[in-house]
């Protein structure tokens, strides 16, 4: 996979932004980031006449308010050295539009953005990033618990499905878990039992068990693909009986404390791969975790003019 040189992470004067800022300072430090962009995007950055007639003590210009305050947050987390290699941006336009353009023209390598803390509420923001962006996207949940120094996860979860996909997120994986000896490395995959498995003459039972040693088999050989160690990785297989996978993982997240999610999105095509499958966009939607859905930056600059109109 693509190293992760250039960060960008998507700022909105909320609260969220600490966690944002506190995440990007710990991931620069384990990853070796080059360059970082804090961006705010507005489609008006002017304050109206009214507005600054009835409250004169309002700071304007606007930019120059977010800048300042986006200077005291990086130099509360970021070293001298950090905030030498980062830069703010501020820009007028849609907010999606501008920032899928600068993921362009900036080469991004990961996106960070924030999430909303309502149930099945990831918010426009964050779900159009996760969809159109050219670059892999942290989503990240405003219940996290970042503190500059420690890892940036311990206890991950990467749902696997045997495809290029599943490699680049069990890669990503590696990487930001470093040398760290705090992270443990879980996977997850979700077999069904197929249609028609009666003519086989087994029972429902007896292919469900077919079905998970098959998937074993696989497991092994994507995590040598992966170059994760077998013995170090626990294993995690799910019958899906109600057509329901991102319920279940997202269930299998609840019950083992997972506190990160590492999803590839889905294609073989650089058509596909530049979309989301199905399943990742229903968890990034019901998930209450953080989470990075991993993107093969290399085939995905094909299509974006197209979908910045979805």
């Amino acid at each position: 996979m693509h190293p992760l040189k250039r960060l960008m992470v998507g700022i909105d004067q909320s609260p969220a932004d600490d966690i944002l800022i506190r995440f990007c300072a710990v991931l620069a430090q384990q990853a070796g980031i080059d360059r970082i962009y804090v961006i705010h995007a507005a489609k008006n950055l002017e304050l109206p006449e009214q507005i600054l007639e009835k409250y004169p003590d309002l700071i304007a210009p606007v930019d120059e308010n977010i800048r300042l305050e986006t200077g005291h947050l990086l130099d509360k987390y970021f070293t001298p050295e950090l905030k030498s290699r980062t830069e703010i941006l501020i820009l007028e336009g849609s907010p999606i539009q501008v920032v899928l353009k600068e993921i362009m023209v900036k080469e991004i390598d990961l996106l960070v953005v924030g999430k909303r803390s309502k149930p099945n509420s990831t918010g426009i923001f964050a779900r159009k990033m996760a969809l159109l962006a050219n670059c892999s996207v942290a989503i990240l949940s405003p219940e996290a618990d970042i503190k500059p120094g420690d890892a940036l996860f311990t206890n991950p979860l990467v749902p696997v499905d045997f495809s290029e996909h599943s490699i680049l997120a069990l890669e990503m994986l590696k990487l930001l878990a470093g040398k760290s000896s705090q992270v443990k490395f879980n996977c997850q995959h979700v077999y069904r039992v197929p249609i028609g498995y009666h003519y086989s003459g087994k029972s429902y039972e007896e292919f469900a068990k077919i079905m998970e040693e098959n998937a074993r088999e696989q497991m092994d050989r994507t995590l040598k693909l992966a170059g994760l160690d077998i013995k170090k990785v626990s294993r995690i297989f799910s019958l899906d009986e109600n057509q329901n996978i991102p319920a279940l993982i997202s269930s299998t997240m609840e019950k083992n404390h997972f506190d990160f999610i590492i999803i590839g999105s889905k294609g073989r095509t650089a058509a596909a791969s530049f979309l989301l499958g199905s399943n990742t966009e229903k968890l990034i939607d019901e998930s209450k975790k953080s989470m990075i859905v991993v993107k093969d930056k290399g085939n995905n600059l094909q299509m974006i003019d197209a979908l910045l109109k979805l």
